[in-house]
């Protein structure tokens, strides 16, 4: 690579012409390649969401040539990005590649925040699937995946959050009431090992548009479900009902007669 080259890519990375300089950097030989300038180019393009950049720089550099190491707090992410950019094969690759650089035993130290980095990019393949599967894929295929990927595999101490699952909770909305209640009470014949995992999904069926499931089903759906998994955490399913029962003060007064009490609490000092 010139010099004059080297300085006008430079110049590029900083001032984020990022097309101009994604064929420039088309035209340099990998043997030729500055891997320093390179890096600079891949970090830039994650911050600044270039996701032609980071595919370029990934199945090339990476991939097919394995000539540059990406850093765990990247790959997060790049494979958040791929969420959006309706990427469905680059999330696995993303983890596997985590998996062989950088994957250590969870109860090590060696590595920090090596289970957050592991719940990012399992997160991301669950949401990718959600949202790029192919049309006519069911709700149960997509929640199994969760289940396999996320709850069966990650340590049972980690709590799920429907905030961390936008598109798997709008995916609900294709499954009938009696598909999500045999989920959600049967666990749909699977074998679930984290305790949050039913009120997650209870969460997103909360969080559905009336014309989906209306109030009075959302309802009942939680009564139920406290009646069946008393010892289970209620507080965000309390928060959810409450803000969407704002202007009825029937279910409103129901909520807080079958709501746990200390819930209810927080909610109202909040």
């Amino acid at each position: 690579m010139s010099e004059d080259l080297r300085s006008q890519l430079y110049v590029q990375c900083l001032n984020r012409e990022f097309d101009a300089a994604l064929e420039n950097f088309k035209s340099i030989p990998v043997n030729e390649m500055d891997y320093s300038l390179l890096k600079l180019y891949m970090n830039n393009s994650c911050q600044w969401g270039h996701f032609p950049s980071i595919q370029y720089i990934w199945y090339k550099y990476v991939m097919r040539n394995q000539a540059l190491l990406i850093e765990p707090s990247l790959l997060c992410d790049m494979a958040n990005m791929c969420v959006a950019e309706n990427q469905s094969f680059m999330p696995n690759q993303i983890y596997m590649y985590y998996k062989k650089y950088y994957y250590k035993d969870q109860l090590s130290q060696s590595l920090p925040n090596n289970s957050q980095i592991e719940y990012e990019l399992l997160k991301a393949k669950v949401e990718s699937f959600a949202k790029t599967s192919k049309v006519g894929t069911l709700f149960q295929e997509k929640w199994y995946l969760f289940v396999k990927e996320m709850d069966n595999y990650l340590s049972p101490q980690v709590i799920f959050k429907v905030r961390d699952f936008p598109l798997l909770t709008e995916s609900l909305r294709d499954l009938n009431i009696a598909d999500l209640k045999q989920l959600l009470f049967t666990n749909g014949n699977i074998d679930i090992k984290n305790n949050s995992t039913p009120a997650l999904l209870l969460n997103m069926s909360l969080l559905q548009p009336n014309e989906i499931f209306d109030d009075q089903i959302k309802f009942q759906l939680f009564k139920r479900f406290k009646e069946e998994f008393p010892a289970l955490s209620l507080t965000d399913s309390v928060k959810i009902l409450h803000h969407k029962f704002k202007d009825n003060m029937y279910l409103i007064q129901q909520l807080k007669m079958h709501a746990p009490s200390d819930d209810w609490v927080k909610i109202i000092n909040e």
